[in-house]
């Protein structure tokens, strides 16, 4: 299952949880009547980490702090921190509307009073936020080279398909299985989750839209490029799939007519998927991964 729309996404250290449930907290004090803006905005990878580990002639994170511990906030986070924080400032006076801007909460001036906290805890935040408070996601140039900016990518599409992942078990033997929630009611009611009343804006940072099959074919390069560059960018690949899984389940209720059958508005129309399919193959073949084994990680 996705991390996405997930409570306790792993958060097994009470003293953690409520930390993060206090951040969580401070979010929700904030209202606004106008759409929130958030910038996906690279920190600890993106296409910065791949120049710096070829400059080190390493192909991960353990080898470039076994070099040396601080190059990872010297040389990667602290000059995404500043550009991104920069960017959002921007944006923030052009557009005239309130952006969350992740990394004023990840410097490393914050970072070093949470060392405890892994990716996940960081991440459990932003999805928490993203789904309760913000109605405009603005992706960053390069954010198809980023974990957390693809990532947010998929949960901000999840969203805006209004999609759960399906919780009984059964697989369409290919993708991760998602099931449209207003389909589903019954399904999801212990759940507990609501949706955003308005469609997800996902835009890049100039505000020119960003479609769900151009977000795929964006991922697809930077997979092929990163591949081809002798790298591993395996959650990249990991989060295609998913998507993958929530396209095929959007056109699968589309073509049954099952949206018609229950007078709602689907939240898309139908894909392209000679195109679709063509970007996922493209990607597998050039990782040499196994797609089952990608499967097993997405349900990990």
């Amino acid at each position: 299952m996705p991390m996405s729309l997930r409570h306790s996404h792993g958060l097994q250290e009470p003293g953690r949880r409520d930390y993060v449930n206090i951040v969580l907290a401070a979010f929700n004090s904030f209202r606004s009547i106008t759409p929130v803006g958030y910038l996906s905005t690279p920190i600890t990878s993106g296409q910065l980490l791949y120049q710096v580990l070829q400059s080190y002639g390493v192909k991960d994170l353990n080898e470039l702090v076994a070099i040396d511990e601080d190059i990872l906030i010297r040389e990667i986070i602290t000059p995404n921190a500043l550009s991104g924080i920069a960017l959002g400032d921007k944006l923030a006076r052009d557009w005239k509307i309130p952006i969350i801007v992740p990394p004023v909460f990840e410097s490393e001036r914050w970072r070093k009073y949470n060392r405890d906290w892994e990716e996940k805890d960081y991440m459990h935040i932003w999805y928490q936020v993203i789904r309760e408070m913000v109605g405009h996601m603005i992706m960053r140039n390069g954010w198809h080279y980023s974990n957390g900016g693809v990532s947010e990518f998929v949960h901000a599409v999840q969203l805006r398909l209004r999609l759960l992942p399906d919780l009984s078990g059964s697989s369409n033997n290919t993708f991760p299985k998602y099931l449209p929630f207003d389909l589903y009611l019954d399904s999801f009611a212990e759940l507990e989750i609501e949706f955003p009343e308005l469609p997800m804006i996902i835009t890049d940072q100039y505000g020119d839209i960003i479609t769900i099959e151009a977000g795929v074919e964006l991922i697809t390069t930077a997979i092929i490029n990163l591949y081809n560059r002798k790298f591993k960018p395996q959650k990249l690949l990991v989060a295609l799939m998913h998507l993958m899984g929530m396209i095929y389940s959007v056109n699968s209720h589309l073509e049954d007519g099952k949206y018609e059958v229950a007078g709602i508005s689907a939240p898309n129309n139908c894909f392209n998927m000679d195109n679709i399919n063509n970007y996922w193959l493209k990607a597998i073949s050039i990782s040499g991964e196994n797609d089952r084994e990608i499967y097993q990680i997405c349900h990990s």
